[in-house]
C-alpha cells in the first residue's frame, strides 16, 4: 500500500514538473494562435486588496495614476481588508477621484476580492497587489488581448525581486520555473 502511494506521488511530481510543461509545449506548436494586436479601449475596474499596505499604497496609487490608458475609463477600488495601519486614510488622501475606498472587516484576500467584484463596474477587471509596480503601458497591452472574443483572461509578467528570506527566495525560484514553462509554450 505504501509503495503504491509513493509511486503515485512520485508520478504526480514527474507529471507536474516535466510532463505537463512538455504537453503544453506540444499543444502550443500544434495549435498556435497569433497574438492580438488591436486595441479597443474598455472600462476597467482595478481591484487592489490591501492589508497592512499603507507604506506601499502611495507608490502603488501613483503607479496606477501613471498608466497610459484613458483615465475616464478606469476606476480604482482600494479594498482595505481590516484597516490596521491607516491604509484607508492613505488611499483617501491620494486625491484621485477615480479611487474608491471600500473598508472591510478582516476576512482575507479572497473575501476582499469578492467584495471588489461585487462593487466593480468595469468591463475588464485588473487584479493587482499593493507591492507590484506596473509599467505605464501594461494595462493597454492587457486590455488589447480582449479584442479576441475567445480570450477570457490575460496575465502580465510578474517580476519578483530577489528575496531576503528563504521563503522569498523560494517564491522567486518557483516563479523562474513558471516563466521558463511559459516561454517554451508561447504564453
Amino acid at each position: 500500500m505504501s509503495a503504491t502511494i509513493f509511486l503515485l506521488s512520485a508520478g504526480f511530481i514527474v507529471y507536474v514538473l516535466f510532463l505537463y510543461p512538455l504537453i503544453l509545449a506540444v499543444w502550443a506548436r500544434v495549435r498556435p494562435r497569433p497574438p492580438v494586436k488591436r486595441f479597443q479601449p474598455r472600462t476597467v475596474s482595478v481591484l487592489l486588496p490591501v492589508f497592512r499596505g499603507a507604506k506601499w499604497l502611495p507608490g502603488k496609487l501613483q503607479s496606477l495614476a501613471a498608466l497610459d490608458y484613458p483615465a475616464h475609463l478606469v476606476e480604482i477600488l482600494v479594498l482595505v481588508d481590516g484597516d490596521e495601519d491607516d491604509s484607508a486614510d492613505v488611499a483617501r488622501a491620494f486625491g484621485d477621484p477615480r479611487v474608491r475606498v471600500i473598508e472591510l472587516p478582516r476576512g482575507g484576500k479572497s473575501a476582499a476580492l469578492n467584495a471588489g467584484l461585487a462593487a466593480a463596474s468595469g468591463e475588464i477587471l485588473l487584479m493587482t497587489d499593493v507591492r507590484q509596480e506596473l509599467e505605464p503601458g501594461s494595462l493597454e497591452r492587457l486590455v488589447a488581448c480582449f479584442a479576441d472574443e475567445e480570450v477570457g483572461v490575460a496575465s502580465g509578467e510578474l517580476i519578483i525581486r530577489d528575496g531576503r528570506t528563504r521563503e522569498e527566495a523560494d517564491v522567486g525560484l518557483y516563479w523562474k520555473y513558471e516563466k521558463f514553462i511559459r516561454s517554451r509554450v508561447g504564453i
